[in-house]
C-alpha cells in the first residue's frame, strides 16, 4: 500500500480523521504514475463544494453509519492540453523520487531542464562544423564530466550526438519516453475501458454511494476491470496500547470494507479501478460477478505461486474482471452477490442496537449553512459547540514577508490579511487549519473573520507556523471557515461500525491460498 497511499490533507481535510492519516484515492489517484517532468494533470478542488463530497449517515438511525467511505468525489482535472492518446501523469510531491534510494539517479524536472540547456548550448557550438566523429568525442567528454558531477542530470542526456537535435526539439523529458503517447490502435488492442460506471446515491437501504452503467451493458460483457493490490488482513488491524509492553486489536480500518477476501485466507484484494468500489451487495437483484481477469495486464501464474510470496511483493499483478450476468440497461445500479458470509455478518450487525448519542453533532449538518455566523471564542463561552467539531479555516502560510513584531514571553505576532487572490482554488483540504474565531465583521449581506490559526499535527516544515509565533488572519470570508469533526470522532472511528470484506467465490481462490 505504501506506494499508492497519499498524506491525509490530500484527501478533503482527511488529515483531522487520526494523528496520522494516510489516504487511498481508486481511479486516478491510484492509476496515474508520475514523471518529475511531465505533468499534465493534478487534483482539482473548491473550497465552496468540499462539503458535496462528503458523504453522511447518522449513528442515531443508520445501522451503516461508519461503514461506508465518507470522503468521494476526488477530481482531477487536465494541467495543460492533453492530447489524444497521452499518459496522465500527476505529481507525488516533490520529495518522492529524491527519498527513495531505488531513484536516487533519477531525473527529476531541475535535471531535465539543465540537460536541455547543455544540449541547446552544445548544438549552438556545432554550428558550421560537419564532423560528427569530433562533434562525438567532445559530447563523449560532456557525459563524463556530468557522470562525474551530477548523475541525475548525466542519466537525461542521450548517448549519441545524432540523437541530440531530436531531444532538442522535444525535450530530454519526451525523448527518453517515447511511448508517452499511444496510438489508438494500440490503445484498442491493449487497453480497458472505465467508463461504464458512474457513482450516485445507492437505491439500496444503508449503503450511501452506488455505480450506476453510463450505457446498456450486454450480458457477458465486461463492466469494469479491476486490477487489485493484494493485502496481509493483519495490516488492517487497528491496535490499541494497553501497557507499556501489550497491544489489543480492537478493530479493523475501514479499507476491508472495500476489499476481497475469504474467511479462510489471510489474502485481501483491494480494487483500484475507478468507481467499482461503489458497486454495492444484492443476494436476489445481483447483475454482475467477478472473476480473473482475461486482460494480458492479469499476471495468471501468481495464481500458482505460494500465499506467502504474493503477499510480498511489492508490485500489483493480479485482476478481476467484473461481468454482467444479465442485460444492465442504461442508469440500472450495478450489483454484485458479496457472498454468504457478508450476509451473515451483516444480519449479525442489525440485530445490534445504535446506542442514541444525542449529544453528537456533526461538522456537516453545522457545514449546510454556509451564511450562518461562526461563533467568537468570546460566544462559545456561553453558547459552546459540542465537542466533537473544530473551526478550520482556509489559509496557506508562507512564511516570508511575516512582518512579526515582537510580543510578550518571547512570542512574534504575525498579522496576515486574508488574500482571495492567493487562496481562490486552493486545491484539496491541505490548507484547512484549525483557528480560534475571535471576531466577525458584517459586510453587507456577508461576514467577515478575524481568526488565529494554527497548525495541524502532521505538516509539511514548510508549511509550519513557528512554535514560537501567533498568527492572526484578517477578512476570512464565511465559505473559507468550515467545521469539522475532531480526530477519532467521525463515523469510520465509530466502535461499532460494520466491517467485513466481500466474499471471493470458494472456486476463484487457489486452494493454497486457504491459511487460516
Amino acid at each position: 500500500l505504501d506506494n499508492y497511499r497519499w498524506a491525509g490533507n490530500e484527501c478533503y481535510m482527511a488529515q483531522y480523521e487520526a494523528r496520522m492519516v494516510h489516504c487511498l484515492v481508486p481511479g486516478l489517484g491510484m492509476l496515474v504514475n508520475s514523471h518529475p517532468s511531465l505533468i499534465n494533470a493534478q487534483p482539482l478542488h473548491h473550497p465552496h463544494t468540499e462539503q458535496q463530497h462528503r458523504g453522511y449517515m447518522s449513528r442515531l438511525i443508520d445501522h451503516g453509519a461508519g461503514a461506508t467511505s465518507e470522503y468521494y468525489g476526488f477530481e482531477t482535472r487536465a494541467a495543460q492540453n492533453i492530447q489524444k492518446g497521452s499518459e496522465i501523469f500527476v505529481s507525488y510531491g516533490s520529495e518522492w523520487f529524491p527519498e527513495r534510494p531505488e531513484y536516487a539517479e533519477l531525473p527529476i524536472k531541475m535535471n531535465y531542464d539543465k540537460a536541455d540547456h547543455i544540449i541547446k548550448s552544445f548544438i549552438d557550438s556545432q554550428v558550421g562544423k560537419s564532423d560528427l566523429e569530433s562533434s562525438q568525442e567532445q559530447w563523449n567528454t560532456i557525459l563524463n564530466e556530468m557522470n562525474a558531477l551530477d548523475r541525475r542530470t548525466r542519466a537525461a542526456m542521450p548517448e549519441d550526438v545524432g540523437e541530440l537535435s531530436h531531444a532538442a526539439e522535444i525535450g530530454t523529458a519526451r525523448f527518453f519516453l517515447p511511448n508517452f503517447i499511444r496510438s489508438m490502435e494500440w490503445l484498442r488492442q491493449n487497453g480497458q475501458c472505465m467508463d461504464n460506471l458512474i457513482f450516485g446515491k445507492s437505491v439500496i437501504p444503508q449503503a450511501g454511494q452506488g455505480a450506476f452503467a453510463t450505457r446498456f451493458i450486454s450480458k457477458g460483457d465486461l463492466i469494469a476491470p479491476a486490477p487489485l493490490i493484494h493485502i496481509d488482513k493483519d495490516v488492517l488491524a487497528m491496535h490499541r496500547k494497553i501497557n507499556e509492553n501489550d497491544m489489543i486489536v480492537e478493530g479493523d480500518q475501514l479499507l476491508l470494507n472495500y476489499c476481497f477476501g475469504h474467511p479462510k485466507s489471510s489474502l485481501l484484494l483491494f480494487p483500484y479501478s475507478s468507481t467499482v468500489q461503489f458497486i454495492n451487495h444484492s443476494s436476489k437483484k445481483a447483475n454482475a460477478k467477478i472473476q480473473w481477469s482475461t486482460s494480458a495486464l492479469h499476471q495468471q501464474q501468481w495464481l500458482s505461486d505460494p500465499l506467502e510470496e504474493v503477499k510480498s511483493r511489492d508490485k500489483t499483478g493480479l485482476m478481476f474482471d467484473i461481468i454482467a450476468t444479465r442485460d444492465v440497461a442504461l442508469g440500472e445500479e450495478v450489483l454484485l452477490d458479496y457472498g454468504h458470509d457478508w450476509v451473515a455478518s451483516w444480519e449479525d450487525h442489525l440485530q445490534g442496537q445504535i446506542p442514541q448519542e444525542h449529544n453528537f453533532e456533526t461538522a456537516s449538518a453545522l457545514n449546510k449553512d454556509r451564511d450562518s455566523a461562526v461563533k467568537t471564542l468570546q460566544e462559545q463561552l456561553s453558547d459552546p459547540y459540542l465537542p466533537d467539531v473544530e473551526i478550520t479555516c482556509i489559509f496557506e502560510y508562507e512564511a516570508k514577508d511575516d512582518g512579526k513584531e515582537e510580543g510578550e514571553n518571547g512570542l512574534r505576532y504575525i498579522l496576515k490579511q486574508w488574500n482571495l487572490g492567493l487562496h481562490w482554488g486552493i486545491q484539496g483540504g491541505k490548507h484547512h487549519r484549525p483557528c480560534d474565531i475571535l471576531s466577525r465583521k458584517r459586510f453587507g449581506k456577508h461576514y467577515f473573520y478575524t481568526a488565529r490559526v494554527y497548525n495541524y499535527d502532521i505538516m509539511y516544515e514548510e508549511q509550519k507556523i513557528p512554535d514560537s509565533s501567533v498568527l492572526v488572519v484578517t477578512k476570512i470570508p464565511r465559505w473559507a471557515i468550515q467545521f469539522t469533526e475532531k480526530s477519532y470522532s467521525s463515523n469510520q472511528h465509530y466502535e461499532n461500525s460494520f466491517r467485513q470484506p466481500i466474499t471471493i467465490p470458494d472456486d476463484l481462490l487457489p486452494s493454497h491460498w486457504l491459511d487460516l
